[in-house]
């Protein structure tokens, strides 16, 4: 495997990232400016989505590179994913409490615990229970060779499960860790057709080659993504297990993320850059520290740009974002070096 396609990976997960704060600045840091509710909405349709798709891509690379025996280092991995999401779990109750707010710990350990998670950490308590699920499956049910033909007929079996599950179950429990656990349930289905999604992309994305074609199938693909968002306004919130029209938002979710893909490969063999790739590989710490109440990122970017003096929102918006991706991922490449958790 040639490290072009690693940088592929890295630099889908550094766009995937970039998104991901950028929804936040709009919605949770309230950054408005004309359009910004409607860029909000498109990406909302697919930045999660991409990521567990691009773990799809990367599950498959383990078992193209190591056989059955990269089952092993991918439990490790699912199983780190879980100690991560508890650890900082724990971090935010506390700096929660820290702030000054109350904390009601029945809610919150319920909310741990079914794996319904708070904030941004709630992706790596889904991403681990997708990863131990694909990797029961690639053991035990696909073994031979026809594997690749099964898997596009599970992926449809998990879109109507889904659907069913959001049509008939009723999230309004009185048991509230019933009502969180469902909230899992209903996100592991999705979760884990993307994940089948990326590794049936993994063989397309590692033989073909073609920069323009890949760019321009990106860019088509992301174009239809926009105009779906535009037309339907179907809105989507995994954290909360909100799709909408559900065959809908597997629809543009499986566009936007493979147009995403697709783009980066592209990309990645014809502009040579290291700021790109390293946020890729630092978007786990980026996801969670991005987010309050970690650190106030978002907060201490606008008032650099109170300082300089922007009033332009939209100029406003784009340097609050560059600082705070720049500046998280500064942060994450700092505590990595002490391997916590990241």
């Amino acid at each position: 495997m040639d490290s072009k396609r690693l940088d592929y990976i890295d630099y889908a997960k550094g766009l995937g990232i970039i998104l991901v704060v950028a929804g936040h600045l709009i919605g949770e840091a309230e950054m408005e400016f004309a359009g910004a509710q409607g860029i909000r909405m498109f990406i909302y349709q697919f930045h999660m989505p991409l990521f567990f798709m691009i773990s799809g891509v990367t599950l498959e690379l383990s078992f193209y590179r190591h056989g059955e025996n990269g089952a092993i280092r991918l439990v490790k991995r699912a199983l780190m994913l879980l100690v991560s999401y508890l650890f900082w779990s724990g971090i935010y109750q506390y700096l929660i409490k820290f702030s000054g707010r109350s904390v009601n710990l029945h809610e919150e350990l319920c909310c741990i615990l079914t794996l319904r998670g708070r904030a941004p950490i709630w992706f790596l308590a889904a991403l681990s229970a997708a990863e131990f699920a694909f990797i029961i499956l690639h053991r035990f049910l696909f073994r031979s060779e026809k594997k690749y033909a099964a898997l596009p007929l599970l992926a449809i079996i998990m879109m109507i499960l889904c659907t069913k599950l959001l049509t008939q179950l009723n999230l309004s429990f009185d048991n509230l860790a019933v009502q969180y656990l469902t909230i899992s349930l209903i996100r592991l289905f999705p979760s884990l057709v993307f994940l089948i999604s990326g590794s049936l992309l993994f063989r397309f994305l590692h033989n073909y080659s073609n920069n323009t074609v890949l760019m321009s199938m990106g860019a088509l693909l992301l174009v239809l993504t926009a105009a779906l968002t535009v037309l339907f306004r179907n809105s989507i919130n995994m954290h909360l297990a909100v799709f909408g029209n559900v065959f809908l938002f597997y629809i543009n979710a499986w566009l936007g993320a493979a147009g995403t893909m697709f783009l980066s490969k592209g990309i990645c063999g014809v502009i040579k850059t290291r700021i790109l790739p390293s946020i890729g590989r630092n978007s786990c710490g980026i996801m969670v520290f991005h987010y309050p109440p970690y650190f106030l990122t978002f907060h201490y970017a606008q008032v650099v740009c109170t300082l300089l003096g922007i009033s332009n929102r939209f100029l406003a918006f784009a340097v609050c974002l560059a600082i705070s991706v720049l500046a998280l991922n500064l942060l994450t490449e700092i505590i990595k070096k002490y391997q916590m958790f990241l």
